[in-house]
């Protein structure tokens, strides 16, 4: 598990710094990357651990979605699943999104990218 959580901080953080984050944003995208894709492994990850890691950069954010292939969220009855990642996650997002689909549990995560004032 440590490895894939790895892989995919190392993934977002390629792509925060890619689109110009600053520096503290881009501990924010590691942090949070690393709350979802841990969630993401222990609660939903029947096959083995793997997990999905897709980032999308637009003008004005960073999307970064993390992605398993559980039927719904962790169950309230599961001690283990009772934790603090989500709130985590939503004070270093500019916005998050957990949600279930057809492809599994997703968490959503968007975080602002700098404005370019143009007096380069």
């Amino acid at each position: 598990m440590p490895e894939s959580v790895r892989v995919a901080r190392s993934f977002a953080e390629q792509a925060a710094r890619r689109c110009g984050l600053p520096s503290p944003v881009v501990e924010d995208v590691r942090l949070a990357v690393s709350e979802a894709a841990t969630d993401a492994i222990v609660h939903g990850s029947a096959d083995g651990g793997m997990i999905r890691v897709e980032t999308l950069i637009s003008d004005a954010e960073l999307h970064v979605l993390i992605g398993d292939s559980r039927v719904g969220p962790a169950s309230a009855d599961d001690p283990s699943a009772v934790g603090l990642g989500l709130t985590i996650i939503e004070q270093l997002t500019t916005h998050v999104e957990s949600f279930t689909d057809d492809q599994g549990h997703q968490v959503h995560m968007t975080f602002a990218r700098p404005q370019a004032d143009g007096n380069s």
